[in-house]
């Protein structure tokens, strides 16, 4: 639909045609008057418009009116998860309770309706002494059915006996997949609002994709927060991020001065910039012994005063009334760690008067726990003016066949060498040659590139299929690639393409290839809804998530049997609980097994640990002997081996958690 600019720009043509020496520049009355006729055309035509798809609107319905919408970069959404917060409470908190991520809540089945099961999305420890914690949780299935009532969410397998549950309010959110009418009204108050660039249009743009379950949005700022326990170092006090997380996302801090807070976690209490010193690239913050000086006061006989700070130490009190240091344990007994004084019944203080008190104090103590914030911009980001990534994880793979030709200067040195990673994610090879693919992102390749009428390519013997791995990776902009193998040489006198396999014929420049293979078409489809509905400035990229493959194995204790019937379930349980886990998750061990604990027959679980896997092998590993025991990671091929996890680890803002396989060991409580 034409703009009011762009009927500005029309008429200041004609008038150029019929009357050249008219002055239509800015300011001139002239060049007022047609602003503002073409500002009223302008919402004349979006008047009608609106008026002629409000009429279209009310005479189609179902696969139609998802047609028309369509037109417009709309389509209708999927349901969606209820959330909450469930109370966690028990009777006695003599030690640490902690209830991980993915810990199921359930509100039970009655003769009407099914169980609705809620699962953590955080966790959450009960400290000693702690009786009473809120989580939120989130139902596993989607739709309406997950907005239930107050104090209906009362059972879960794996908390029982003295820790009760329930849900203090109703959970919400929960939606089921959307009706024509309800389709109809968000279309009309969207589309002809503007609403560009913001997250939540971008979000809901995405996730209104069919295939798309996930998304995440990284823009030139982000939010960092982590609780993190202090450390005595030396007189002084430290505090450090996790090393996994600041490595996987921080480029830089935007401004540690003023965008950088510190809270004590416990009290929720702001520190002051003069307590405490960003240190480093503000991975780490160091805590400095401080000066005070302040009345405390009246004093009463036998009660106590409170200094303004904890942790003192140095403290000297003074008397108000005739100026002369008072005596510890004399006049006053002092509690340093709590910054408290009290004032015994035999001392020489006069009551009503004030105290000059000075001494020092730390802000924190060793131990404490506080929570770091900063805003930062993320290594994910571009950089680049008005740069924003939108990641999802949708994945609809379409064949296609691509005609590209042999481009003797497209090379790779050791300057671009580092671009992309095979599927075994070894890099190319320098000397070798690249060829860009034309639709983005691939996923994978057929296996075989035609060249001419009679010679076939075979992958792994004449060919590699190379992905981006630069900041444009997974987006429709990327330059996922194929490797030839082999190098230009003179034969005869002329450059050619020799390949390694001595039985293929040598290539000359431009030659044409015939490359089929598969990419995954929603970035593409998404990119362009988002397109459409982006302000100008604004240079947002769709990628598709980063995936990582893992297989998880599990050692069981059984309760009931059959053993099969449990193992399926525990497998469906965990593959589950995966595809939930939104984008840059910390992969807990203890919550892995937490969801298979709340298996029903489930009686004990660990991660499997070497002595359960005994001389048994991975079976994916092709090029490692490696145990199959903990989480093993597998490259993309799903034959080589990346790495073996045995404690917790971090992903990326652009990453998801891809379960290839479950597998199960089986014990008893004697070998346990």
């Amino acid at each position: 639909m034409p703009s009011a600019q762009d009927y500005e720009q029309s008429m200041i043509a004609s008038l150029a045609i019929t009357d050249p020496q008219m002055d239509t520049g800015l300011g001139t009355p002239i060049r007022k008057l047609i602003s503002a006729v073409a500002t009223e055309i302008a919402n004349y035509a979006v008047d009608a418009t609106t008026t002629q798809t409000l009429y279209a609107l009310n005479a189609v319905s179902g696969q139609e009116l998802d047609y028309l919408v369509g037109q417009f970069g709309f389509t209708r959404q999927e349901a969606r998860a209820a959330r909450g917060t469930v109370k966690i409470s028990r009777d006695n908190g003599d030690s640490l309770l902690q209830v991980s991520y993915g810990s199921q809540f359930y509100k039970p089945a009655s003769a009407v309706s099914p169980a609705i099961v809620f699962q953590t999305t955080a966790y959450q420890e009960l400290a000693e002494g702690v009786l009473t914690a809120e989580i939120a949780v989130t139902a596993i299935t989607a739709g309406s059915s997950g907005n239930v009532p107050a104090n209906t969410i009362t059972y879960s397998n794996a908390y029982t006996g003295y820790i009760t549950a329930t849900n203090e309010n109703p959970t919400t959110g929960g939606r089921d997949v959307e009706t024509d009418d309800e389709l109809r009204n968000r279309f009309l108050n969207t589309v002809f609002r503007n609403e560009s660039g913001t997250k939540d249009q971008y979000l809901g743009l995405s996730l209104a994709h069919a295939q798309v379950s996930r998304a995440n949005l990284i823009g030139q700022e982000s939010r960092y927060s982590e609780v993190v326990q202090v450390k005595a170092s030396g007189q002084n006090f430290v505090a450090t991020v996790s090393a996994n997380r600041w490595d996987v996302e921080v480029l830089r801090l935007l401004d540690p001065m003023y965008r950088y807070w510190v809270r004590n976690t416990d009290t929720d209490t702001l520190l002051s910039r003069g307590e405490y010193e960003v240190m480093g690239q503000g991975n780490q913050i160091q805590f400095y012994r401080q000066d005070m000086t302040e009345l405390v006061g009246p004093v009463v006989i036998g009660e106590s005063l409170s200094l303004s700070h904890k942790y003192v130490s140095s403290l000297v009190v003074v008397k108000s009334s005739d100026g002369s240091t008072a005596k510890l344990n004399t006049d006053y007994t002092a509690d340093l760690t709590n910054g408290v004084i009290t004032i015994p019944n035999t001392t020489t203080l006069t009551a009503g008067e004030s105290l000059r008190c000075s001494y020092k104090y730390y802000a924190v103590s060793d131990g404490d726990f506080v929570t770091i914030e900063f805003d930062y911009l993320s290594k994910l980001n571009r950089g680049e003016l008005k740069s924003v990534e939108l990641y999802i994880d949708g994945l609809d793979v379409q064949k296609v066949s691509d005609i590209q030709y042999l481009d003797f200067s497209k090379s790779i040195t050791s300057s671009n060498q580092s671009t992309w990673l095979r599927e075994d994610n070894t890099v190319p090879v320098i000397g070798h040659l690249y060829v860009p693919l034309s639709y983005q992102p691939a996923y994978a390749s057929t296996g075989m590139v035609n060249v001419g009428t009679s010679t076939i390519l075979e992958e792994g013997t004449h060919f590699r299929m190379l992905y981006d791995q630069t900041k444009k990776q997974g987006s429709a902009r990327g330059i996922d690639s194929i490797e030839l193998l082999g190098t230009v040489k003179t034969v005869s006198g002329a450059q050619k393409f020799v390949f390694e396999d001595a039985k293929q014929p040598n290539l000359s420049d431009e030659t044409p290839m015939n490359i089929p293979y598969y990419y995954n078409d929603v970035v593409e489809t998404v990119q362009k809804l988002i397109d459409a509905q982006s302000v100008v400035t604004m240079d947002t990229l769709v990628h598709e998530a980063k995936r990582r493959y893992f297989g998880i194995y599990l050692t069981l204790m059984f309760s009931t049997f059959p053993r099969d019937d449990i193992k399926s379930s525990v497998v469906s349980a965990v593959m589950n609980w995966a595809k939930l886990l939104p984008f840059g998750s910390p992969i807990q061990m203890s919550d892995i097994e937490t969801v298979a604990a709340n298996v029903a027959g489930v009686d004990n679980v660990r991660i499997s640990t070497q002595a359960d896997a005994g001389t048994k092998k991975v079976p994916f590993v092709t090029s490692t002997d490696v145990g199959a025991f903990g989480v093993v990671e597998c490259a993309r091929d799903g034959e080589t081996f990346v790495h073996q996890y045995t404690t917790d680890f971090q992903l990326a803002q652009n990453e998801v958690f891809e379960v290839q396989f479950v597998e199960i060991y089986s014990r008893t409580q004697q070998d346990w």
